[in-house]
């Protein structure tokens, strides 16, 4: 049986077509490949599908894991050049903030000093007020007893006087330091205030950035896990896959066996009837086969009507690479089409279940027997005589199959061959090797 590839269209394309009963191909559909239409997918294409799902979805996973890492690794840069000029942002800000606070010291300071200058100069201006001001000086310079104590008043009079002029410099001199203490201040403080804005505008960019590391690094989080359910599913999808191709396998040789053996117990009563009578036989009653051995007799179209699609061959699926082998041609028709032995003979096996679902297998004679699955009712029984043409079963969808269709196969000595080998086709045994 077929193994549809992941992504192509069921191998199993059949068609419909009009029949022209003629020869030994007589109601063989003759419509081209081309004019085929695709109406079942049967074997193992149901596998194939949910291989080819749980396929497409790992690759729309690894599509969106590449470009979310690369958003995650360029948020992570992000993040450092963020964090990097809020450092630096702030680090400007402290230098600033600790020249404001010099500042203010020497502000301070310098207050400090005038003060004092104030004091000092409010104490002279007491004394000078109490001691009756400037005259009241010249008063006491004329009342000194000797030129002695008038030069000792003249000199402390000058010492009160220069002090009281130093203490005047001094004080406007520190009154414009601290007029420039104090602009200085205000400038350092506007420039303070400028960096704060400026680190807190970089820390909210550090932490947009981290944000979006956060957001970056959730989305591949969520997707690698996304792959590795889907991995573990695709693992299931095989352990399915390779069932299904055992038992294939197993049915397949199931089936020569049943040829085989139907072959040998044929020969061997033929060579007992021989042996009785004397003269040679003409095989199992109702045959339509020669006796040969080489499945030369003749078959007819088992579904009139309808043409053959899925050929004969090996198979190996595309994905786990598994192979199998496809031994019959598949028919597509609507389920419930009458299904017809392609020559008299015996029913050598009646079977449902498994890769083809319902399926029977007749013995034609001279080695030549035919099989055909996937019924959707069979109306043989085993080791019942069936003439050439008589209804068997009816078309289905049982087993290994998406939809309906005849699964038909030729076996000669429990070796299967091209199907249309018997009509007008080339006659080969199937080879899968």
């Amino acid at each position: 049986m077929a193994v549809a590839a992941v992504g192509v269209a069921g191998l199993c394309a059949v068609a419909l077509g009009s029949v022209e009963a003629t020869g030994v191909a007589a109601g063989v559909p003759t419509a081209k490949i081309d004019d085929q239409v695709a109406q079942a997918d049967d074997d193992l294409a149901s596998a194939n599908k949910k291989v080819n799902k749980v396929k497409a979805e790992l690759d729309k996973a690894e599509a969106k894991i590449a470009p979310a890492q690369k958003k995650l690794s360029q948020a992570q840069k992000d993040v450092e050049k963020a964090k990097a000029e809020a450092a630096k942002a702030q680090a400007a800000l402290v230098a600033a903030e600790e020249a404001v606070t010099a500042i203010k010291a020497e502000v301070a300071k310098l207050e400090a000093e005038i003060a004092e200058l104030r004091k000092q100069i409010g104490a002279l201006a007491r004394v000078i007020y109490t001691s009756g001001g400037q005259y009241e000086e010249i008063q006491i310079l004329f009342d000194s007893a000797s030129p002695a104590q008038f030069a000792e008043r003249l000199a402390a009079m000058r010492r009160v006087s220069q002090g009281n002029s130093r203490a005047l410099d001094a004080l406007a001199a520190a009154q414009l330091q601290l007029d420039a203490k104090l602009a200085e201040g205000k400038r350092l403080e506007a420039e303070a205030e400028v960096l704060r804005d400026e680190a807190s505008k970089h820390a909210i960019e550090a932490q947009a950035a981290l944000d979006r590391v956060a957001q970056a690094k959730q989305i591949v989080d969520e997707l690698v896990a996304q792959r590795k359910t889907i991995v573990a599913k695709a693992n299931s999808e095989r352990n399915s896959v390779r069932a299904q191709y055992a038992a294939l396998q197993a049915e397949q040789a199931r089936i020569a066996e049943a040829a085989r053996q139907a072959r040998e117990k044929e020969a061997k009563q033929q060579q007992k009837q021989n042996s009785g009578s004397g003269s040679s036989g003409s095989g199992s009653s109702g045959s339509g086969g020669s006796g040969s051995g080489s499945g030369s007799g003749t078959l007819s179209w088992p579904t009139p009507g309808y043409s053959a699609g899925g050929r004969t061959g090996p198979r190996v699926h595309p994905v786990y690479g598994y192979s199998s082998c496809h031994t019959g041609d598949d028919i597509g028709a609507p389920s419930g089409t009458a299904i017809r032995a392609a020559a008299g003979g015996r029913v050598i096996s009646v079977a449902s279940g498994g890769p083809y679902g319902n399926h029977t297998l007749i013995s034609h004679g001279g080695g030549l027997s035919t099989m055909y699955a996937h019924q959707s009712r069979v109306t043989v029984r085993y080791g019942q005589n069936v003439s050439r043409g008589q209804v068997i079963g009816y078309v289905g969808s049982t087993g290994y199959s998406t939809g309906p269709h005849l699964h038909f196969e030729v076996h000669v000595n429990g070796v299967p061959y091209e199907p249309m080998g018997w009509f007008g086709g080339s006659k080969y045994r199937v080879s899968c090797a």
